[in-house]
């Protein structure tokens, strides 16, 4: 009967057991039909960045063509959800105004929010980061 009430109790706590956790730093490459950048997630804003790997100039492009292979620290939040984590970084002379990034923990697809009619609303990331010259050209 001792362990039928312990495992009755443990059935009904399991899910409090399951945390949101995250194993920090979180290193992301993130691909959308405009832009490729690296995100870098310390779990704390004040240490994460951006680095652009890809873009182009165009009006509300997020990134600047001379901006591209440079480490930014201006991300804003980072918010872990059971399902995603979102990410917001700022607009400084760096990116064009806001960006904010919810990615799924499931499926590692991305969402840009702030979407203006040149900015690319969704993409991937892979957990990882490559290297541009790893990508094979298809033309």
């Amino acid at each position: 009967m001792k362990h039928l009430t312990l495992l009755t109790l443990l059935i009904f706590a399991a899910p409090f057991g399951w945390g949101e956790g995250v194993d920090w730093p979180l290193e992301l490459k993130c691909v959308t039909p405009s832009e490729i950048f690296h995100l870098y997630l310390s779990g704390k804003p004040k240490t994460s960045w951006v680095r652009a790997l890809s873009a182009y100039d165009e009006r509300n492009q997020p990134f600047k063509k001379k901006h591209v292979t440079k480490k930014v620290f201006n991300i804003q939040e980072i918010k872990i959800e059971p399902s995603h984590i979102r990410i917001a970084n700022g607009g400084t002379s760096f990116s064009r105004g806001q960006n904010y990034w919810i990615i799924s923990r499931y499926t590692l697809q991305m969402h840009n929010v702030m979407n203006f009619p040149h900015r690319a609303p969704h993409g991937t990331c892979e957990l990882g980061f490559r290297e541009l010259e790893s990508f094979k050209r298809l033309f």
